[in-house]
């Protein structure tokens, strides 16, 4: 670890990283619909909302290292025409 990463984050930085994770956790939850048109049900929801905050979990756990790494992959999918 840097010694930038061992400093202690506040609680607006782990809230605006949790922010950032469930954004980008919404967005991976809603790729399916650009391709298909799923039926809204109960599973299906439950399971977006479980990503979304699964993502916005490990963002604050891991900070930007995780941020960055599902950037990186989300910045490597082809675009949907």
């Amino acid at each position: 670890m840097t010694p930038q990463e061992e400093q202690r984050r506040t609680l607006s930085e782990l809230g605006y990283q949790f922010l950032l994770g469930t954004a980008l956790g919404l967005i991976f939850a809603l790729i399916p619909l650009a391709i298909t048109t799923p039926a809204l049900t109960l599973w299906n929801t439950v399971a977006t909302i479980v990503i979304v905050l699964l993502f916005g979990l490990l963002s604050v756990t891991f900070g930007k290292k995780f941020l960055s790494a599902l950037m990186q992959f989300l910045e490597s999918l082809p675009p949907v025409a």
